[in-house]
């Protein structure tokens, strides 16, 4: 995926911050417990997750699983970024995983790229959607939500605009520009 926000006569918008969010809210070997020597264990993660995700209660859980918050289960069950980030580069310097931040959002966590933007005019990630590890059911999707935001913007209200980026061919972004007036976001024109 490349995205670029270089025009000749809009360089000096604002390079706008990217995060990428992996469109399965949790990895299906970290709910299924399937190390776990407890029988009894395997799979009750998957239930409790389940339940909170479809905005049902659970019922006949084991006490100590009940005391987890929802919040701990998806930071332990989400993909994560030294997992899914094959390669990165922000205009002609190489980046990594520590370049991104973590938030976690009711449908997964998404990774923020941080740093200087300054002056970038280009940002290429190599992105590993990690299927195999896909919940089942699912709605059919596999890929990542791409979200071009502000600083500041809560990531949460901005997933219904995210781009949808599929492992099966190579995505291009171009972020023509980031306008704001009077501290509100307007519009992200993508090409």
């Amino acid at each position: 995926m490349i995205i670029s926000a270089y025009e000749d006569h809009q360089s000096n918008l604002p390079f706008p911050l990217i995060s990428i969010c992996n469109i399965n809210p949790a990895r299906g070997t970290k709910l299924y417990n399937i190390q776990s020597a407890e029988s009894q264990d395997r799979g009750v993660d998957y239930e409790i997750f389940s339940d909170a995700f479809q905005g049902r209660s659970s019922e006949n859980l084991p006490e100590s699983k009940l005391k987890v918050p929802i919040f701990k289960l998806m930071e332990k069950a989400s993909h994560q970024i030294d997992q899914m980030l094959r390669s990165c580069k922000v205009g002609q310097r190489h980046c990594s995983v520590l370049n991104f931040t973590k938030s976690i959002l009711p449908n997964g966590a998404c990774y923020t790229l941080t740093g200087d933007l300054t002056g970038i005019d280009e940002i290429q990630l190599v992105l590993d959607p990690q299927s195999y590890d896909y919940l089942v059911p699912n709605q059919g999707f596999i890929g990542f939500r791409i979200l071009l935001h502000g600083y500041g913007d809560s990531l949460w209200a901005l997933i219904p605009t995210a781009v949808y980026a599929g492992p099966t061919f190579h995505t291009m972004l171009r972020a023509v520009g980031l306008k704001k007036v009077n501290n509100v976001l307007l519009n992200y024109m993508m090409l």
